[in-house]
Order: C-alpha cells, then structure tokens, then sequence
C-alpha cells in the first residue's frame, strides 16, 4: 500500500490508518506512526472519521443522511475531498471497518482530545497553515449578516483557499497582521457550490474542531504546508523571480476600484497601485501601518516600518510616480527597516540586498536631479546594519551628489548611512542648509572614522554659513573640531 501516494486518494489513505493501527498492535510500529497516516488521511479527506463513525454507530446511527449538512453534491458529481466521496468510502469499505471496532474507537478517541477547541492561538495557527481543519462555529457574511451554525472546511493561507488563483479572488487585508487575541476571526470556507467563501466568528463562537491536535502535531513537517501563509498560488507558468509591473508614465491615473481620477498611491506586495479616495481604500487600509501617499500632497512620506505588513517595498516605482505625478512636493521623509533591505539569514552588513527591497542608482538620481529646483527638506534614515546593502543598491551612495546642487533645500538628514570614502559625504552638502544630521553615519568596510576624515568633514560642514542645526552622533568629534565648527 505504502508503494501508492495515499496523500491524494481517500480510499488508500483511511485504509493505511487501519492498517498502520493493525500494525501498532503487534509492535511493528509505534502509535505515533499511526497518528501520521492518521494526519494525511483527514488531508486527503477531511469528512471520514466523523461518517465512518455514523455509518458503524458510534454516533447512535447506522445510515447516512444524503441530505445532512455536510453534503456537498448539488447532483450526481462525486467532490475529491468532499463529504459524498467520504460517504462513497464508508458504504465501500464498512464490512472492512466492522472487523475492526477497536480501530474505530481508537480514531474516536483522538477526536476532541483533550479538549473541542484548541487555545485560540492554536486555532489561528491551524487556520494558518493550510491544513483541512473542520470547524463547527457560529458565523456570519463579513457584513456581520446571514448569522448561522455550521461546520466549515476552514483556512486563512492563501494559496490553498479555493479560486485564489482567479483575477477577482478577494483577500481580506487584515488578515496580513498578527492576530489580536479576541478579535474577530475570517475563515475562508473551501466547500465548494458557496457564493460566499468568506465567514467571520469569534473564537468564543467555535464550537468543535476535530482532530485538531493531530493536525498541530504533524502539520509543521509537511512541506505541502511550507511558505508564508499570505503568498499567492505559485503559477503554472515559468517563476520570474522578483519581476514586477515597471512604471509606466502613460495617460491620467484611475483608481483600482472604480476607475475614477487617482488621488492616492499605494505600495503594495505584488503591485503598487492607485485610488480615488481612502472609501476605495479600505481593504488595503486594513493593513499594519500601510505605506501610501496623497499625489497632491507636498510631502513623500514612506516609513516602512517593523510594524509594517506590507513585505515588499518597491521604492523605484514610488519614486518614479513621485517625480511624474506629485507636482508640489517639496519635503521627502523615508524609513527603511532592516529586514526589508538585509537578506533573511545573511550575516549584518556582509550579504547581498533583500529582493524584496526595490531601489537602484539610475532611479533614484533621476528622482533627485528631476526636483532639484523643488525640494526643501530631504531626509533619508536607514535602520541599523544596512550599510553596505544599500551601498550596493545606490552605487556606493553616489546619486546623493544631487543633493548639493539643490537651489533651495535647507534641511538634509542621512541617518545610519555607510560610505566608502569622506568624499562621497561631502559632496551631498548644499551650501544653503539650515539644518544638518549625519547621525551614525560609517566610513569604509570598517565603518571607523580617523583623524584625517573627521578633519576632512569637518572642514566642509565648518563653510555651511547658513547653518543653525547640526547633529553628528557617533562621529568622532574633539573640542577642536567643535571650535571650528563655532
């Protein structure tokens, strides 16, 4: 039996329970292995423990109601995973379960212990991670209409939910935050034949949810389970690593939704994408701390913050649609977080960009020579650690040379920036500013200031005449440089 993949056929994969069972009881294997054809058993099939148990009378019947609540079959059509394929199995294989009670009891047992409702946070991490999970619960529309109790194949990862491949499959934002412990839970119910896939309870409405410590048990090992729960399907067609839409400046901005004048961008996972308004907004607004700006706005605000659950930042595209369509801009304030710009599992400062991070040299410096006349303030921090990342994005900082030819900008803040040499930092100083940080700033591979350098920096900033605000944390400055600088 074990010759067949059980993971994708009913039939062999509840027969391999009974026979991993058989086996248990004379020593060959141990209960744990039993658990596990168990685990991919109820992923085949979620409905057969239950209906098996109803067909041998465990739960005071022996039949089987064709038009009970867990029927699925609108016709004569037989769903692979569905209750009336589970019905199929039990009428076949019920004399080879009736040799066998105490199999059946055994799989009974396993059914709500210890208890019917895993912890919440259990809960969540089930719906998570794409198991077939049943749960019995109170729930409702997302409107909070149409209330009722039900038992659903319940799921909250992405890319097992049905039609999630399909242009028009709506995913609910919020679902990309941590969850917060007595909110309100959005379960998309895969059963197929349902207009409305996704329902809302809350955890104090969830009645049962069988075999879930089986599940929690095996799911972590199952690489059909892998990935992060929010990533889409992966397409049939050949993986195009890390391409996404480029910007293309062509005819008057519409709003995603409903097609009206944009007077919002939005960066996004896949896509960037632009509003009318925040009503039209509203799914992408259900983000943690969502990066977006107002194209007639004077300010470019991007902080992508820790808190942040947008995963990719595509700073290209926003600056390109900054420049083309933000005619009054004139103050820029960016955050980056480490974990956008440094690779997972790449040591601090040593590995390449994150992927996931979009920015290049070209781009930025078009952005910065095309509001040379504009901009009056420019600040730019980085989170700690993301030195020589960001050098190998922005070639080696150079682009920042815009900055000094900048007419009217007074302020200029590069926080946490790495630089091969004094001279790329100096040369970014306008003559015009009134306020001046190079906090933390780190010079070569090293990132150790000598006498030479500070002197060096110390020099230019010392012949900024219109300066009334300095900081210069973590530079090496003596008493003679700072009477320089007085």
């Amino acid at each position: 039996l074990r010759k067949f993949n059980t993971k994708d056929d009913a039939s062999l994969a509840y027969t391999d329970v009974l026979l991993q069972y058989l086996r248990w009881k004379k020593d060959d294997v141990v209960e744990n292995d039993v658990k596990l054809a168990l685990y991919t058993a109820i992923q085949t099939n979620p409905y057969v423990p239950d209906i098996l148990a109803r067909v041998h009378g465990f739960d005071g019947d022996d039949d089987l109601d064709e038009n009970d609540e867990d029927s699925d079959s609108h016709d004569e059509y037989c769903s692979s995973g569905g209750s009336d394929e589970a019905k199929m199995y039990a009428k076949d294989s019920r004399k080879l379960w009736k040799k066998y009670p105490d199999a059946l009891n055994w799989m009974k047992s396993l059914e709500f212990n210890p208890e019917k409702v895993p912890e919440e946070s259990d809960l969540i991490e089930l719906l998570r991670s794409g198991v077939k999970l049943r749960v019995k619960c109170r729930h409702s529309k997302l409107d909070g209409s149409d209330w009722k109790v039900s038992t659903l194949i319940g799921t909250q990862r992405r890319d097992k939910c049905i039609g999630c491949g399909l242009s028009n499959f709506y995913w609910p934002r919020s679902l990309n935050q941590p969850h917060q412990l007595a909110s309100d839970i959005l379960i998309h119910n895969n059963v197929f034949g349902n207009e409305e896939h996704w329902r809302r309870t809350y955890y104090c409405e969830v009645e049962e949810v069988p075999y879930w410590e089986i599940l929690l048990q095996f799911y972590a090992d199952d690489e059909d389970y892998s990935g992060d729960y929010r990533d889409e399907p992966k397409s049939w067609k050949e993986d195009k690593k890390n391409e996404r839409p480029k910007f293309e400046s062509s005819g008057p901005l519409k709003c995603k939704e409903c097609g009206a004048d944009a007077k919002f961008y939005a960066l996004d996972n896949e896509s960037n994408d632009f509003y009318c308004s925040k009503s039209c907004m509203e799914n992408y607004l259900a983000e943690t701390e969502p990066p977006y700006l107002e194209l007639k706005s004077e300010t470019f605000k991007l902080h992508a913050s820790g808190e942040c659950s947008i995963r990719t930042i595509d700073l290209d595209h926003a600056l390109q649609v900054a420049r083309d369509h933000m005619p009054n801009l004139k103050y820029v304030d960016i955050f980056i977080d480490q974990h956008y710009i440094i690779e997972m599992g790449s040591s601090f400062g040593l590995g390449e960009p994150n992927p996931n991070f979009v920015l290049s040299a070209p781009v930025l410096e078009q952005f910065l020579e095309s509001k040379s006349a504009d901009l009056v303030a420019f600040v730019f921090h980085l989170d700690d650690c993301c030195w020589e990342e960001f050098k190998i994005l922005t070639d080696r900082c150079r682009p920042f040379a815009a900055l000094a030819r900048m007419p009217n900008l007074k302020k200029l803040s590069l926080r946490n920036f790495g630089f091969d040499d004094v001279e790329t930092i100096t040369m970014c100083l306008n003559s015009g500013l009134e306020s001046l940080c190079l906090d933390h700033a780190a010079i070569g591979f090293e990132r150790a200031w000598n006498k030479s350098q500070v002197d060096a920096l110390v020099r230019k900033v010392s012949q900024l005449s219109h300066l009334v605000s300095l900081s210069l944390s973590d530079i090496p400055i003596t008493d003679c440089h700072l009477r320089s600088l007085l």
